[in-house]
């Protein structure tokens, strides 16, 4: 519904699409600052291990089937000029802390540092950045990829080091049906939970990351995290 009332305010708004956030924030009486990372064309595609090249978001996350894991991440040749919008520079340079969710690592997260000017921005930053990991890794884009693993490869394309770190550490017990329904979601694709290991934790101590684990799952979907748990624990943090 969000992607068919932005596309009809944006034609409607002779294409102006500064114009359509700024309605989208009336409309849903946003009380944030919502910047898309960039407003250009922006197609991605990831190398994997094997030389072997898929392109586009959607395949990437959800359509292709992975013989190798994800070796790299880069803008598609039509895209390479890509570069951030206006307000990104501004919003980053005043933050204090820089706050990575979990998402899809290459395709919502990673994808926003291949953008031109945004590592390199992050780099220059005084801010403090806080990654909350996600509960389980996903089928094909990061299916055998530890905590420890996605934390090396947003590190890489950020450019610099994550300062806090926040991951789940609540085990629930699935029945079998509970367990294969979990599993089956578009989120999911077969990965399963990721736990931080003993050797994880002293490994990210060593480089001066502050870790945070807690109960954080939402009971419900098995897999998102419980958004009252998170929030409480960022306002602690914070």
């Amino acid at each position: 519904v969000g992607n068919i009332l932005m596309a009809n305010l944006y034609y409607n708004l002779e294409k102006d699409y500064y114009k359509m956030l700024e309605v989208m924030h009336e409309i849903l009486e946003v009380e944030a600052n919502i910047i898309p990372v960039t407003t250009q064309r922006a197609y991605i595609r990831a190398v994997l291990w094997n030389g072997e090249v898929i392109e586009s978001q959607d395949r990437i996350s959800n359509v292709a089937s992975y013989t190798a894991g994800i070796a790299d991440l880069e803008l598609m040749e039509d895209s390479k000029h890509a570069y951030q919008h206006k307000n990104v520079f501004k919003a980053i340079k005043q933050a204090d802390y820089i706050i990575i969710t979990p998402g899809d690592l290459f395709t919502s997260i990673i994808s926003n540092f291949v953008i031109g000017g945004v590592s390199d921005v992050i780099k220059k930053s005084d801010a403090k950045i806080i990654y909350i990991g996600n509960s389980t890794n996903k089928g094909g884009e990061t299916q055998w990829l530890t905590h420890l693993d996605i934390i090396n490869k947003i590190e890489r394309f950020l450019g610099r080091k994550i300062d806090i770190f926040i991951c789940n550490n609540k085990k629930l017990e699935l029945t079998l049906e509970e367990k294969q329904s979990f599993q089956s979601n578009i989120s999911v694709k077969g990965g399963d939970y990721l736990y931080l290991s003993k050797g994880e934790k002293k490994e990210l101590e060593a480089r001066k990351v502050k870790v945070f684990e807690a109960p954080l799952l939402d009971a419900h979907t098995f897999y998102k995290h419980d958004k009252k748990a998170l929030t409480e624990l960022l306002e602690k943090i914070l």
